[in-house]
């Protein structure tokens, strides 16, 4: 197989796909701090991870399309 240097479509929408994550985790732990002023216990924690991926999937398409300019910009 031949090394190449372009980017892959499935690379570009992961790495869209990460930022968009890391936005929405700092969204949901600012929104916990400012709402409980408490650090979350385990369970706390899963339902904020929930909620993170609950807005990853509602992003979806959002992602989708923005990874795909992305790529096709570099072409």
């Amino acid at each position: 197989m031949k090394h190449s240097d372009e980017i892959t479509f499935a690379d570009c929408f992961k790495s869209i796909e990460n930022v968009y994550r890391a936005i929405f985790s700092v969204a949901v732990m600012c929104r916990w701090i400012a709402e409980h002023n408490t650090v979350p216990t385990d369970a706390e924690a899963v339902q904020m991870e929930m909620e993170i991926n609950r807005q990853v999937c509602d992003a979806w398409a959002e992602i989708y399309v923005t990874a795909l300019r992305e790529w096709l910009g570099g072409q």
